[in-house]
Formats: C-alpha cells, structure tokens, sequence
C-alpha cells in the first residue's frame, strides 16, 4: 500500500498521505483506492498544493470513488490546515477532529500511525475482530455499542507502537477475522478468542466480562433467541435489520449537436454536489413514457433554454439502474439532436449551469459513474446494425465449403 510507504518523508507530508488514504478507503475497497491515490499525490503531492487546487478540479480526480463529500472534504481540511494552523497538519486526535470530515476513526487513525498517540482505532474489521475476541453480541449499529468497542480498542492499544498495532488489528480483520470465512485455525489470536472457546455453545453468561461494565443484565450478550448454532464465530457481530433502500426515477435527456452534448452541474448541497450530468428531471415509478418526454421537453426549454425539442424528437433509448448506500437510482434514457449550440450563449440567460462538452470533454469531467453508464448505453445505440434483409438478397459465391456453411449471424458479424 503506498500510503504506508511514507517513511522517508517529513512528518507532516507523512500526516497528509495517512489522511488522503483513510478519506479514500472509507467505504472503498484498497484495490480501487490505490490508483486514485497515486494520481493525486502525483497531482497534489503536499497539503499546501492540495488548497490551491478548485472544487471542480477534486472532483474530477475523485470522479468513479463514489462518495464524492469525500474529496470535498479533504479540500476544505486543506484550506483550514493552510489558513488557520499555519500549513501544519495537527498532531493529536482532538485537533485533527476539528478539520471537515474528520471523525473520530479518521483522526484516530492518523494521530496513532504518524503522531504515535496511544488511541485506538474503530472500523468495520476492528469491530468484527473484537466482537469475536470478547463475544459481544449486542447490535453494533447501537452508540452504546460503538461506544464499548471504542473503550476496549482503547484499553488494549500497545503504547509504544500505536499505529502499528492499529494496523494489525485492522488487518487481522481484513485477511484472517473475515466476515464469512474466518481463518480461525491460523488466527494468532485464538487463544484468546471468547468465540471460538464457546463456538457450539451461546454464551449467555451473566457472569461475562463485558456486561459487567454494563451494570445490568448482559446487554452486550448475544440474545439466546439469536444464536445459530451452525455458523459458530460468525455469529458474531451482530447487525441491525436492513433498511429498505429507497429508489428514486429520473427521465434523463441526452442533447447533442455536432458531436457536443449538454452537461448540467448539480448543486452544491446534497447528494453528488457539484458533479456533471445530463440534464435530467425527477419522475415517479409510474410515470408514462409520453409523460417523461414531456417533463424533458419542458426542462430543456424553460431552465436552459433549449428550444426545439419536442416530445416527439425525443427517443428512448433504455433504462440503467445504479445503486448507492442508501438509495437506487433508475435512469429512463432519451436522446435528441438539435443545430444550434447558441442555446447556452452568454446572450440566453438559463436557470441552471450548464456546458457543452466534446465526448472526450466529457469523460474527463466531474462526473459520476452513473453517468458514465447512462453514456456508455447512448455510444451503444449509435452503433450501426447489419441489415439483414438486405444481406439475405446477396448471392454468395465462394469455393470454400466453410464459407458456404457460414450462418447468416456470422455473415452480419463479419460484415
């Protein structure tokens, strides 16, 4: 990982590098974080080239991450870092809090692995490996909870090397303590694993460790009617029930003119803010196909002045469904073409900010993925099909008895 690769380096470049990983790996996988990380540092090396940098700019290096806040964030941490501590990064866990987007993990994180404060760090991996270790079975999406692990990564954290030990733990998580397949029989730890000692049993045990801290009845046990006795350790950590992800459908509408398209930006608030689409209108579940070409239509000319395309000119060309965290989102796709690329002149005032942009343009722009695959699904219709009717009336002649066995499929693909 090159983030841990830092050692030659002063320590606030150190704290800088820490920091850009741990905003980058929350909810991310290392595999996708790791070739966004090498180009940002080769782009913005220092917190100090990071604050000149423009909100549009990090959101075209962070566009494909998902969770675009992300990178935001990590700009204003730089501007504050830059402005109000004189381009040092803080170095206690309480002074990196004050810094957007910092929680208490990500603060935690950095003070331990570059400052060497004796925190512990909390994490999906951390919380599985404790869970296990000391066979609490409470739901961890509870603050109580949360609040115990963040006690006990506390208590355990090895002094000396702090952010070694935090490293490891999460890693334990990672590789060995894992989800559905733990490694128990290798695990390093076992020996001192409350799960694995009472694999068979539930161990609902008034007299446990954890729930004394409680001063109650184990409300850090695993509830007796929860335990399953067929999935031993991975009973533990227990999970809260799924909410129900809510599902948003938008009409989208793809305008190009002479090999440009139109790009909307959102807003500055919410989700995707500041990123590119196309333009696009909110639509309910039931809403007709007619009734989307006309809400299009409608937006196309009043907010961006966009005259010209009625619902007629629009074409549906598919639908591509795109999931987040907490949501899903359904894109019924239209296509038009229009003339004139005036519509958006300085003289025509429009209600939303918007741009022309080549396809290349567009593809380097602060977009998300869903708008990549929306865009993917348009390039996917231009492309033109074999007429088959006309083939069917083409006499083919050849002496190779492979050609004359070729079926009319292969005829049109090789066409």
């Amino acid at each position: 990982m090159p983030w841990r690769r830092v050692n030659e380096l002063c320590v606030n470049d150190r704290a800088y590098r820490v920091w850009v990983s741990e905003m980058m790996l929350q909810q991310t996988q290392v595999a996708t974080v790791v070739a966004y990380y090498n180009k940002w540092m080769k782009r913005w090396p220092t917190v100090k080239d990071l604050a000149n940098a423009t909100c549009e700019e990090v959101n075209e290096m962070w566009a494909g991450l998902g969770y675009y806040s992300r990178g935001r964030r990590l700009l204003e941490g730089a501007q504050k870092v830059m402005r109000d501590f004189n381009g040092k990064i803080p170095d206690t866990s309480h002074q990196l809090r004050t810094l957007p987007g910092v929680g208490q993990y990500t603060a935690a994180a950095i003070a331990s692995i570059v400052f060497n404060e004796p925190c512990g760090v909390v994490d999906g991996n951390v919380v599985r490996v404790l869970s296990r270790m000391r066979s609490i079975g409470s739901d961890t999406s509870q603050q109580k909870t949360i609040q115990h692990f963040w006690k006990v990564a506390d208590n355990i954290v090895d002094h000396e090397k702090p952010g070694d030990f935090n490293q490891s733990l999460m890693e334990l998580g990672a590789i060995v303590c894992t989800p559905k397949t733990p490694l128990c029989s290798t695990c390093p730890v076992k020996s001192c694993c409350r799960a694995v000692e009472t694999a068979t049993t539930c161990p609902n045990d008034s007299t446990d460790i954890e729930a004394l801290d409680f001063k109650s009845d184990c409300e850090l046990c695993l509830p007796v009617e929860k335990w399953q006795p067929s999935v031993g350790v991975m009973n533990y950590p227990q999970k809260s029930a799924k909410i129900k992800v809510q599902e948003e459908q938008f009409a989208v509408a793809i305008v190009r003119c002479r090999l440009h398209y139109i790009l909307t930006q959102r807003p500055n608030q919410g989700l995707l803010a500041g990123m590119w689409q196309f333009p696009s209108v909110s639509v309910d579940s039931s809403s007709s196909e007619r009734t989307m070409k006309e809400s299009l239509s409608s937006c196309l000319l009043l907010h961006l002045n966009v005259g010209g395309i009625s619902p007629a000119s629009l074409d549906k060309i598919g639908q591509i469904k795109h999931a987040f965290s907490h949501r899903h989102h359904v894109y019924h796709v239209f296509k038009a073409e229009i003339s004139d690329k005036s519509c958006l002149g300085d003289e025509m005032p429009q209600l939303m900010e918007a741009k022309w942009v080549s396809a290349e343009e567009l593809l380097q722009s602060a977009i998300s993925t869903g708008v990549k695959k929306i865009f993917q699904l348009f390039q996917s219709s231009l492309k033109a099909k074999p007429n088959r009717k006309r083939l069917r009336s083409v006499k083919l002649t050849s002496s190779s008895a492979k050609i004359r066995q070729t079926t009319l499929d292969e005829v049109c693909r090789k066409a």
